[in-house]
């Protein structure tokens, strides 16, 4: 009966909105805005599933949607988001935008009104040309934001300005080469952050100063040589420290345990070391009763 139920609302999906009570969603599959047509919703409920969405959508596509809290768009090929479109939707704590084949560029002009309420923005596999920073202006009550395959370029200084309620930030295969020194100064309230897989090859000292609050930092599959301890300053609840994937050849342990009173975990590589100096390495980890990630894989390559 249940499957029965899911097919017939698979099938007047398409081409249309359909409310479905037993997840509480509306689902618009296969469609094409008019403009000056919004579209008739008898019922809708709390999350909105934009699906296979083709050609632009208009500031009238949907009426006043106050009920919506949670949005995704996927797998569509949209050319176009006319400014106000967002204006729609003023309870939006959730907007998921991912595997589109074609979307407008993300800037500030097709984000006009968006979002006062966003908690939870991510954005993955849509390859943007353009990806403007300036629209998280308009977020400042973001609390998880989610970029990844991206193409972001140096992440420059105050580049996450007015994101002082960030808790989570993952930018994930975003190209990254270059951090300022000031990019994450607004970030105050941020307890995780992730850098994996990108192409950082240097930490500056002091790029982390203001984050007081972060205790998980993620920066594998870097290309980073080279760790002073410098680059930990300030992070003074840092808990869990992932570097596994870098090309380490120089790691100042005395520096970083120095620097991360709190830390409880770290994950790391020693293949570039001599045996006997990465057992030193290791011990003198041990010996303040930090857990090291797969241990027994560390000195592997090493020893």
């Amino acid at each position: 009966m249940k499957t029965s139920l899911v097919t017939l609302l698979l099938v007047a999906a398409a081409h249309s909105c359909v409310h479905n009570p037993n997840n509480d969603d509306t689902k618009c599959v296969s469609m094409e805005f008019e403009k000056g047509k919004s579209v008739e919703l008898k019922r809708y409920g709390s999350k909105l599933d934009l699906l296979m969405i083709r050609g632009p959508i208009y500031a009238d596509s949907f009426p006043p949607l106050p009920g919506i809290h949670q949005m995704t768009i996927r797998s569509s090929n949209i050319s176009d988001i006319e400014p106000g479109f967002f204006n729609s939707f003023p309870n939006l704590e959730s907007l998921t935008i991912k595997i589109n084949h074609g979307f407008p560029n993300v800037t500030t002009r097709v984000f006009k009104g968006c979002c006062p309420k966003l908690t939870t923005f991510k954005v993955y596999d849509n390859n943007f040309a353009d990806f403007d920073h300036q629209v998280f202006k308009t977020m400042n009550k973001l609390e998880f934001l989610w970029i990844e395959k991206q193409r972001l370029g140096p992440l420059e200084a105050n580049y996450f300005s007015g994101l002082s309620a960030l808790k989570k930030l993952r930018l994930q295969h975003c190209q990254i080469k270059r951090i300022d020194q000031n990019a994450f100064d607004d970030l105050v309230g941020l307890v995780r952050l992730e850098l994996p897989t990108n192409q950082v090859e240097k930490i500056q000292p002091g790029t982390f100063k203001n984050l007081k609050k972060l205790e998980e930092l993620h920066l594998s599959g870097n290309s980073i040589r080279n760790f002073t301890g410098g680059e930990f300053n300030g992070l003074t609840s840092l808990k869990r420290l992932e570097l596994i994937g870098n090309k380490i050849n120089s790691l100042n342990v005395e520096k970083i345990l120095e620097n991360l009173p709190k830390l409880e975990r770290i994950g790391v590589k020693l293949t570039h070391f001599e045996c006997d100096r990465a057992k030193s390495m290791v011990e003198r980890i041990q010996e303040n009763n930090i857990e090291i990630k797969n241990v027994d894989e560390v000195l592997s390559d090493s020893c």
